[in-house]
């Protein structure tokens, strides 16, 4: 557990987060038949008002590099396409620090299951509902182009 500035706890236990989140992608890898035509991944986060998340899974079967809302065509999603992360496990922390850690662990993830279909589907990206998306995917994309 964490103090903040104003005196206000941050729990963030990322050693948990992983686990919760490895549990989840197995359980959905396991038990889901990801479709072929699948391109992209989006691991959407919601903040709930009390600074808990809420992360959902989608996929689809376009996708575009240079436009987030490519997230909002939903052609595939999982039996278990939600997950509440406990509040002593991660609460009351910045959303911008919540993303980098995140991104870390799910890219330790991906390495670690990377036999996983999930996982080797070409474009994933992760983010707030309402911000920008973090892409993670398998994808070299030169961002100096344009």
């Amino acid at each position: 557990m964490y103090k903040t500035k104003k005196g206000g706890n941050i729990m963030l236990n990322l050693n948990e987060l992983k686990v919760i989140l490895e549990e989840w992608f197995t359980k959905i890898e396991t038990e889901d038949n990801i479709p072929d035509d699948i391109v992209g991944i989006n691991i959407g986060i919601i903040k709930k008002s009390d600074y808990r998340y809420k992360f959902y899974l989608t996929g689809a079967k376009k996708f575009n590099y240079w436009d987030d809302n490519w997230a909002c065509i939903v052609d595939y999603e999982p039996k278990n396409k939600t997950l509440d992360i406990p509040v002593e496990v991660a609460s009351g922390i910045i959303w911008c620090e919540f993303l980098d850690y995140l991104e870390n662990i799910l890219l330790e993830i991906k390495e670690k299951h990377r036999n996983y279909k999930l996982f080797n589907i070409e474009n994933m990206t992760f983010g707030f509902d309402t911000g920008s998306l973090v892409y993670i995917g398998n994808l070299q994309h030169n961002l100096n182009c344009c």
